[in-house]
């Protein structure tokens, strides 16, 4: 008889288990999911600005004073969503009423900065990232910075390649992303701090 207890009870525990667990995945991930659907619509017409349609609702800019952004990303269908993390917490707004400035993002490129051949045929690719970042005011959409900005520089190709002949080798820079102090120097005279 004990022997049986401890079975039911192990797989009541087990079932237990597996129901909190699904409704902590399903509900949890579900609140999560609208908690970030919340935010883009609460900054979503702030993509406006971008195409160069004033967002009047937007915080006021004023120059040298301590404003908020937000950062736009251009997606694939031409629309725009919020990035946010990309801004320390003291710049970053996450509703259109706080915002004064709107950075938007176009797509990161590639380019392939040196091809390197070896004998063999080996092949190494060099390859660096860049993106166009427009900064602009929201209220107006009055463009104040329009940019290239780039991640960094690949790897140099190396003296020596070592693989089998026809193979190919990627090296690639730092993506734009990572370039934190660059974007940061860019805004801080807009922003302020």
């Amino acid at each position: 008889m004990k022997r049986m207890a401890r079975r039911v009870s192990g797989g009541v525990i087990a079932a237990i288990g597996v129901v909190g667990v699904l409704l902590f995945c399903c509900v949890g991930g579900g609140l999560m999911v609208a908690g970030g659907m919340a935010l883009q619509s609460r900054v979503s017409a702030l993509g406006s600005a971008c195409d160069g349609q004033p967002v009047p609702t937007a915080a006021a800019y004023t120059p040298g004073a301590a404003s908020r952004a937000t950062v736009m990303q251009r997606g694939m269908g031409g629309g725009w969503s919020a990035q946010f993390g990309r801004l320390r917490s003291e710049w970053a707004s996450d509703t259109t009423e706080t915002t004064a400035i709107v950075v938007c993002l176009d797509d990161e490129v590639e380019r392939l900065a040196e091809r390197c051949d070896y004998e063999g045929g080996m092949v190494a690719n060099r390859y660096t990232y860049d993106q166009h970042v427009r900064i602009v005011v929201a209220q107006t959409a009055m463009p104040l910075i329009d940019t290239v900005i780039a991640g960094g520089d690949a790897p140099l190709c190396p003296e020596v390649l070592t693989g089998e002949a026809g193979s190919s080798y990627r090296y690639d820079g730092p993506h734009v992303s990572e370039a934190t102090a660059t974007f940061e120097a860019l805004l801080r005279p807009i922003l302020g701090g």
